[in-house]
């Protein structure tokens, strides 16, 4: 194993400061504001206006592209970049498995495939493309990628949506699964995280749709939002409103809520459902039959708030099953009669545990529980109609992504990973309690013995213990000069969970360090894990990241000279405010598409759909907590701050550009001799629909920045003297 040499400083040059125009610098344009005593300057305010877009993006695109000419002055960029792509491009995947009676549909990426496709298996082991994205694209030449789908309860049709250059805003349509025929109907504008849901006879399905775009008139995209039925051969914008805003009937929706409507086989209800972003729902009840006789005029029943905090649910029959963490944070399953849905009187037909429950699924006979134990996962199985759990023997000690069922015939498919162990989805057989692999892709063959994950606790500043994963290689020395990243996220209940990441190992092999940091704000420890992070709490989410890092240098994995923070979208939150917070803990940070100006995110597309999580800050205590969460508003001149790589993508619809652009301009101006660059590429938005290529070209480009930062001699540019 290679040593890496002693962290130098950076020369201090005694040229004079380059001005603003040579620095690539953006106009700073005074503008100050007190809100609830909070003094706020923000001379980067001009970004968020529409009438300055055009600014904006030629300002982001040169910085984009002064970055790559930078990065690929480094020399040993291209074979870090090489090897990455090497690693990521042996592993093929499949996900979002749906069984269909004989048939199995995924989306699949081969190995070295770009982008998934949507294919279907049949009972005999063969294999179909229905749609492959690949062989598209726009009118502009970028990219086209698939981001949701649904066969309809026959399997007969399929319903897809594509995004283009990595956007989320999908067009959907429908294929015929046996011929491959698309139908000609086209559903415009539906956000890719909103896959419809069937009508039980097939003829068409209900859909969340956003507000077209002639009607935003400059608003939110994200808000106003409406569910509606197609019927298959009619005309798509004669499709009745059955839910949200233009319906004749049903609740309320506040324009940041998302109506959806769900179905389920075999049995004569369909729920409603007020989501956004957040883990909790509003739920509705409709008769089948009369939301489908009257789109639009049936009568919804409620039976829950937000404040019940359910967060997962489940039809069987007239039965409706909930997963709530309201009493229980650990959560407890309820079932109530969809005949008179009364939560007073809802049975607990599992009680609260030691484990968490994370989700559950049913098919035609049970209900399927997946259990958080100690951050591996159990798997539990109660028979409709008793009172008995069944623990049921996974095919390995690691962790389920997904659980899925056909409603209407008996077992599951269990999708597994771990750390070090390469994704499967396994086949359950209810009568045999035998599992068997679908080999839905082939292994990659990646060997990782050399590699293990240390699970560990830190101890935050308030004492409460943080729990750590940290992947290296078995020989590791602990001398405290081992490159090392610290990735962490503590939002909305998600957990980082173990996956397998074939590449890293790129970084793993040359002797580095990766770890995770569960932060409170995440859903390791259940909703009281979340809650303690989120809002007023997110300094815990902070204080706990921080922690981390201090328990990694004081445990000699590495120093603050060789320590390097991650984060993404909310992510952001974590990273900004732990490098402004205690900026002589680390080398270098990256933040990608990051949450970076909280006090301004009502600003923002996507903005008005985080109070749930962020709070709002037309109150005081939302104001201040927002301010405290605000990295752009805590950055101090003088302070020297980690050298910074911030990344954005031009179609980002949940993070916009200038939120990164600000917070960019706004570190860099405080951080004289400390480099901060923007990764800005034009054909990409979120992450959500990139290319692989995109994916390990980002992995590749953070991790040079990195070791140059590091000190590792094969990533210094010409006349560097670090």
């Amino acid at each position: 194993m290679s040593e890496p040499p002693p962290r130098k400083p950076p020369a201090v040059s005694s040229a004079p400061a380059p001005a603003p125009e040579q620095r690539n610098e953006p106009r700073r344009e005074p503008s100050e504001e007190e809100l609830f005593g909070l003094r706020l300057s923000d001379p980067y305010r001009w970004m968020e206006k529409k009438e300055n877009a055009g600014e904006l993006k030629s300002w982001l695109t040169s910085e984009g592209q002064r970055t790559r000419q930078h990065l690929e002055l480094l020399a040993g960029h291209a074979k870090l970049e090489e090897r990455v792509r090497e690693l990521g491009m042996s592993q093929a995947f499949a996900s979002v498995v749906r069984p269909v009676g004989d048939l199995v549909f995924y989306l699949k990426t081969d190995k070295g495939g770009e982008l998934r496709k949507l294919v279907v298996r049949s009972s005999d082991g063969r294999e179909r493309v229905l749609v492959d994205p690949s062989t598209m694209r726009t009118a502009t030449g970028g990219h086209v990628s698939i981001d949701h789908y649904r066969p309809s309860h026959d399997g007969k049709w399929v319903a897809y949506g594509l995004a283009e250059g990595g956007g989320e805003i999908t067009n959907v349509y429908v294929v015929e699964t046996a011929t491959g025929r698309v139908l000609p109907e086209v559903l415009p504008r539906i956000w890719g995280e909103f896959w419809v849901s069937w009508r039980a006879d097939n003829s068409g399905f209900y859909y969340t749709q956003m507000v077209p775009e002639s009607e935003l008139h400059g608003g939110d995209p994200m808000q106003g939002m409406r569910a509606r039925f197609h019927r298959l051969g009619d005309p798509v914008p004669q499709d009745p409103v059955v839910l949200g805003p233009g319906a004749t009937a049903g609740p309320p929706f506040e324009p940041q809520e998302f109506p959806k409507v769900r179905t389920f086989p075999g049995s004569r209800w369909s729920l409603g459902f007020g989501t956004g972003a957040r883990f909790e729902a509003r739920i509705f009840a409709t008769r089948a039959k009369e939301l489908s006789a009257t789109p639009g005029k049936a009568a919804w029943t409620t039976v829950t708030e937000y404040t019940d905090l359910v967060r997962d649910w489940a039809v069987h029959g007239d039965d409706l099953y909930l997963l709530t963490s309201k009493g229980a944070p650990n959560r407890r399953v309820l079932r109530v009669s969809l005949e008179k849905p009364n939560l007073a009187d809802a049975e607990v037909v599992v009680a609260e545990s030691g484990d968490v429950i994370e989700e559950m699924a049913f098919d035609a006979k049970s209900l399927y529980l997946h259990m958080n134990h100690n951050g591996r996962s159990r798997l539990r199985r109660l028979p409709f109609g008793t009172r008995k759990v069944e623990d049921i023997s996974l095919p390995f000690d690691g962790w389920i992504d997904d659980i899925v069922a056909d409603p209407l015939r008996e077992g599951s498919i269990v999708h597994m990973e771990g750390w070090t162990r390469e994704d499967r989805y396994f086949a359950f057989n209810a009568k045999s309690r035998a599992f068997k692999d679908l080999s839905l892709v082939e292994s990659s063959g990646i060997d990782v013995s050399e590699f293990v994950a240390d699970e560990v606790e830190a101890t935050s500043s308030d004492g409460t213990l943080v729990p750590l994963t940290i992947l290296h290689r078995k020989d590791l020395p602990k001398d405290g000069r081992r490159n090392a990243v610290l990735e962490g996220y503590g939002a909305y209940g998600f957990s980082l969970s173990p996956r397998f990441k074939p590449t890293h190992i790129a970084w793993l092999e040359r002797g580095g360090v990766y770890a995770y940091a569960h932060v409170r704000g995440g859903g390791e420890k259940g909703d009281a894990w979340r809650l303690a992070g989120k809002g007023e709490k997110k300094p815990n989410s902070v204080r706990d990241f921080i922690a981390c890092g201090e328990y990694l240098v004081r445990e000699k994995y590495t120093s603050p000279s060789y320590l390097a923070a991650y984060g993404q979208s909310a992510g952001g939150i974590l990273i900004g405010r732990a490098i402004t917070e205690r900026p002589d803990l680390f080398a270098a940070a990256t933040v990608s598409a990051g949450f970076l100006n909280t006090m301004r995110f009502l600003q923002g597309s996507n903005g008005a759909n985080q109070k749930a999580e962020l709070g709002s800050p037309d109150t005081e205590a939302g104001a201040r907590a927002l301010f405290a969460m605000d990295a752009f508003h805590n950055i101090r001149q003088g302070v020297k701050y980690p050298s910074a790589m911030l990344a954005t993508g031009l179609n980002d619809a949940r993070s916009s550009p200038w939120i990164t652009a600000k917070f960019g301009a706004q570190l860099r101006w405080a951080n004289a001799g400390r480099p901060v660059w923007l990764r800005v590429e034009g054909d990409e938005g979120h992450g959500v629909g990139s290319t692989r290529r995109q994916r390990f070209a980002l992995i590749a480009d953070m991790w040079s920045f990195f070791l140059e930062e590091m000190g590792d001699p094969e990533f210094r540019t010409a006349g560097s003297t670090r």
